[in-house]
């Protein structure tokens, strides 16, 4: 069974800053979770300076921040950002230990550098006299099941600083908050054509990204019933696992999708199940199982009962458009309902 999901949960930032960092990314990455903060109208990412001894940190810029700590393996955090030059790198080779070691013990890290020198190899770090260093953007952690980094290419992928930012604000949110905060700040960071592919890619998001930002409960529960359609959950251990009641659980699906929590889990089985019986070979008593459904009787009267024809007639149909079932449906007003059949 899937882990709860962590999109309802803080995310603390740390800034690892070294001598003559370029100020403008601090400023672009701060200026990112913030504006993610606005749109949550809540504190959901929060950030602390760091520099490798606690000092004060000279930036490009020819001022100093007063970072809030030093680093070491103790520090506790969900990400790591370290902003640097690639001239510090090669002076302190004590950071390329500590992004190896961050790298061993798991811990998502991106790297920042003033000459945007960045690529996704997940070898560890290294410096040979004046050799190139070969710096990798970003952690394996970070790149992991990151559909934000893994859409956006075409030279806006790892090189860039805001689209690192953001990936992080799509890995701890949604992707769909990630593109309302592009959109607010597109013009302030002249970063347009990375505002449109983004659009492009996800602008059509599904509905749990959709309630991420609005009703991060309800998203959360979805997120749960999706993950978990070959063996499906009871609504009690369903509404534990999201810190509510049952009732409330109820409630909450009635009042934003107009359906009780177990109708909608089973149309989302339903609709695996018609994806499966279109797309696949396999057979039919595999698809219900598949979608939790343990007897073939009850799945083929369920099936008819909601799509209107028995599964090996679905499989006949040569039309993609017939008889579609679909979960929900958005209103033109905002408002999120079930498709009443």
């Amino acid at each position: 069974m899937s882990a709860v999901s962590d999109q309802n949960s803080a995310c603390q930032v740390a800034f690892l800053l070294t001598n003559n960092f370029p100020s403008f990314y601090l400023t672009t990455a701060t200026s990112l979770l913030e504006a993610a903060n606005k749109i949550l109208k809540r504190q959901k990412f929060t950030w602390k300076t760091l520099s490798l001894d606690g000092k004060n940190v000279p930036s490009d810029g020819g001022f100093s921040i007063a970072c809030d700590d030093s680093l070491n393996l103790d520090s506790h955090f969900d990400a790591l950002v370290v902003i640097t030059s690639v001239e510090q790198f090669k002076q302190d080779p004590n950071q390329l230990e500590l992004l190896n070691a961050w790298t061993d013990r798991g811990i998502s890290w991106a790297l920042l550098t003033s000459n945007g020198c960045a690529n996704s190899e997940r070898e560890p770090i290294s410096a040979h006299g004046n050799q190139a260093l070969n710096l990798p953007s970003c952690s394996p952690q970070w790149l992991k099941d990151n559909q934000w980094l893994h859409d956006i290419n075409d030279g806006y992928s790892t090189n860039n600083p805001a689209n690192l930012v953001l990936s992080l604000i799509a890995k701890h949110s949604s992707n769909h908050l990630a593109l309302d905060v592009l959109g607010q700040i597109k013009n302030q960071l002249d970063i347009c054509p990375l505002y449109t592919m983004a659009k492009q890619k996800f602008s059509k998001t599904s509905l749990r990204e959709q309630l991420s930002t609005q009703q991060p409960k309800l998203a959360e529960s979805v997120t749960l019933m999706e993950n978990n359609l070959e063996e499906p959950l009871n609504l009690n251990d369903l509404a534990s696992y999201i810190s509510l009641s049952r009732r409330q659980l109820e409630r909450l699906f009635q009042k934003h999708l107009n359906c009780s929590p177990s109708r909608f889990y089973l149309k989302l089985r339903l609709a695996k199940a018609q994806t499966l019986l279109r797309e696949t070979q396999n057979p039919i008593v595999t698809i219900a199982n598949e979608c939790g459904f343990v007897s073939m009787p009850h799945f083929s009267k369920v099936y008819r009962e909601y799509i209107g024809m028995a599964p090996r007639d679905e499989r006949r149909a040569k039309s993609a458009h017939q008889f579609s079932i679909r979960p929900h449906k958005v209103k033109s007003n905002g408002v999120y309902q079930a498709n009443p059949q």
